[in-house]
């Protein structure tokens, strides 16, 4: 583990660790601000820039490989996730006017942007749990009900810390725990193992993009 990253992890634990990170890493906060977020002053992207900065160095815990670029994804997510708020305010402003909104194509390139990188970490995450993004349609049930129970066994391994920490760490879904939580057969979550932990995957990293190419009841779940 780099200095930094042991940086980081005592930053989580004690707030001048963490106001001295910031400081020190303000240039690279501020390259990031200076990057993008359409819709948005310099200012405000460079205060969101530290927030997401801050909240990656507290959700960090050394397995999402080197901080920085970590940190980067997060911060990019967040002031995209910001634009398209302002974007969307924007937008129900303007037809007061009788104008119509028109959709800068930098705003695109960035999405685009933003969702390559989400992949390429998406990716790397769900290798790890023994699965490829380009499997994902496959390993999708048929049947609402059975997308909607998977869901529920993923939503239970995110909302509990020991199986949630477990699984982030060895990419192995709590199975006979899972059946028996939910009175359910060990063979029925084996059977959609991947799905589920694709699912698992989603809601326990930052991956808003790709969340919103979801179906809606999903979604909202995430």
């Amino acid at each position: 583990m780099g200095e930094l990253e042991k940086r980081v992890l005592a930053a989580g634990r004690d707030r001048r660790a963490m106001d001295a990170l910031l400081r020190d890493y303000l240039p690279f906060l501020k390259k990031q601000a200076a990057l993008g977020g359409p819709g948005l002053d310099y200012d405000d992207r460079l205060s969101l820039s530290m927030l997401a900065f801050a909240d990656a160095a507290r959700r960090y815990d050394g397995s999402r490989g080197a901080f920085l670029p970590f940190a980067g994804v997060c911060i990019r997510n967040r002031l995209l996730d910001e634009s398209r708020r302002e974007l969307r305010r924007t937008e129900k402003i303007m037809p007061l006017n009788g104008e119509q909104a028109v959709s800068d194509p930098c705003d695109h390139a960035l999405e685009r942007q933003a969702l390559a990188e989400e992949i390429g970490e998406l990716d790397k995450a769900l290798a790890l749990c023994g699965v490829t993004f380009g499997e994902l349609p496959g390993v999708c049930p048929s049947q609402q009900r059975a997308r909607t129970l998977c869901l529920q066994l993923a939503a239970c391994v995110a909302a509990d810390g020991k199986l949630r920490g477990d699984f982030r760490r060895t990419g192995r879904l709590p199975q006979g725990e899972l059946a028996r939580r939910f009175q359910i057969s060990v063979k029925t979550v084996e059977k959609h193992r991947k799905y589920i932990a694709a699912l698992a995957v989603l809601l326990t990293g930052d991956f808003p993009g790709i969340r919103a190419f979801l179906p809606k009841g999903e979604a909202e779940q995430t």
